[in-house]
């Protein structure tokens, strides 16, 4: 194990005996002191050799590892989206501070009543849905629009025709209406938030509007049919007539009937002279006219010179006991039965 360590004492002891033999003188380095029992001796080979100088002695504080340097790191880079909101309406996301970079989908949705008219500022499109990549800061604004409903009826025979043609409307926007009468009949007035008696009329969409075109008997030819050498405009008034009860209305001479929310209404030419009868029914006897007459008469002169509403009132009539036939009753006069065969009014005669 040791055979390179005392291969070099063997050297050393031959030096030596030579030189006691001849008178030489050898200078020897002193000799390493012999190992401990079971001490294992370096070796050359495995780096540990004791004959090399040992390295040198850290200073202290050498032996800590020198501290590593940070990788240098990109800034972040953030940047803002302002959005304003023109009308009544909202966008998602609503703005804030973006890194840069980023892509946004921006979505606009309008309030009920309006609709979404466009993006300005640092972009411009009509469509609601936007995509933004925010490498700067950005302006934006959306933009809504109030709109509004044009409700159109017509009363009696004719059409109207508007311009542009299709609602809701923006506000602000004027509308064209046209009045065109059927065949035997004359335009005769706007009514509602329209007031007038020309054919043709303008509106403007500032509010929700409802209009109806009334239409009338013309007296000869074609009538006000809106053409400039239609014949003069026959004025109309309308009666509504109403009923309570079972009963119905006779009306002479009879009008032009059109649609009214309660009742039956009929237009007839200004100052027209009318009779209304109540007429009884099996279920129902006249006894009063309410609106705006009051009279218990059952027939009655109206002469039509504005708007007039009537109201029928009719009593119910209590049915009659049961009876032996349809057209027989009976009744008890002490006790004796009498029978009476015939029909028995239901009603009054106004007359009894």
């Amino acid at each position: 194990m040791y055979t390179h360590s005392f291969g070099r004492l063997r050297a050393a002891l031959v030096l030596l005996a030579v030189a006691s033999l001849t008178g030489c003188n050898f200078f020897f380095p002193p000799l390493p002191e012999p190992p401990e029992p079971g001490a294992t001796m370096p070796t050359p080979e495995d780096g540990n050799d004791t004959t090399r100088p040992p390295p040198p002695t850290p200073a202290p504080g050498d032996d800590e590892p020198e501290p590593v340097e940070p990788l240098p790191t990109q800034p972040i880079t953030l940047f803002n989206l302002n959005i304003d909101i023109l009308g009544e309406g909202g966008v998602e996301p609503a703005g804030g501070s973006f890194e840069s970079g980023t892509v946004l989908t921006l979505i606009a949705t309008p309030a009920d009543g309006w609709r979404f008219d466009g993006w300005g500022g640092d972009l411009t499109a009509e469509q609601s849905t936007l995509t933004v990549t925010i490498e700067r800061d950005v302006a934006l604004t959306a933009t809504f629009v109030q709109q509004f409903a044009l409700t159109l009826e017509v009363a009696g025979n004719g059409t109207v025709e508007l311009d542009p043609p299709d609602g809701p409307y923006d506000a602000g926007t004027v509308v064209a209406l046209s009045a065109t009468a059927g065949a035997g009949s004359q335009f005769d007035r706007w009514e509602g938030d329209a007031d007038s008696l020309n054919p043709s009329e303008t509106i403007t969409m500032d509010a929700d509007k409802l209009v109806t075109a009334v239409f009338s008997f013309a007296p000869t030819g074609g009538g006000n049919t809106g053409d400039d050498n239609s014949p003069p405009v026959v004025q109309t008034v309308m009666l509504i007539v109403a009923t309570v009860g079972d009963g119905t209305v006779d009306i002479a001479p009879a009008g032009t009937p059109v649609a009214v929310p309660d009742g039956q209404g009929f237009l007839f030419p200004r100052d027209s002279q009318i009779s209304l009868t109540g007429v009884d029914s099996a279920g129902g006897c006249f006894f009063h006219w309410g609106g705006d007459l009051d009279t218990t008469d059952a027939t009655v002169q109206l002469t039509l010179s504005e708007e007039t509403f009537v109201l029928a009132e009719f009593a119910d009539v209590l049915a009659p006991p049961p009876a032996p036939a349809l057209d027989e009753h009976t009744t008890h006069t002490n006790e004796a039965m009498v029978t009476i065969t015939g029909s028995v009014p239901a009603c009054q005669d106004d007359a009894a």
